[in-house]
């Protein structure tokens, strides 16, 4: 449960959410941008990428799974 005490989502998290999701609701979503620190993703010996400062190396990610599971190729 996102809401009980123990969850790992804090109040705060819950209101950047909400307003992300407000913001995502507009018509024009041109403006999303996940290319912070893109330039600094470094390739990884055991596999993956990683990132030595603020990034969106994460969303990056999860996005590239999303697509090899959209087009049902193995992971």
């Amino acid at each position: 449960n996102l809401s009980s005490p123990a969850s790992m989502i804090f109040s705060d998290d819950i209101e950047i959410f909400s307003r992300c999701q407000s913001g995502l609701a507009q018509a024009d979503t041109g403006w999303v941008n996940s290319e912070r620190g893109m330039e600094l993703d470094a390739e990884q010996l055991a596999g993956g990428y990683a990132s030595p400062g603020a990034s969106e190396l994460p969303i990056r990610a999860q996005f590239k799974a999303w697509l090899r599971y959209m087009q049902n190729e193995a992971v």
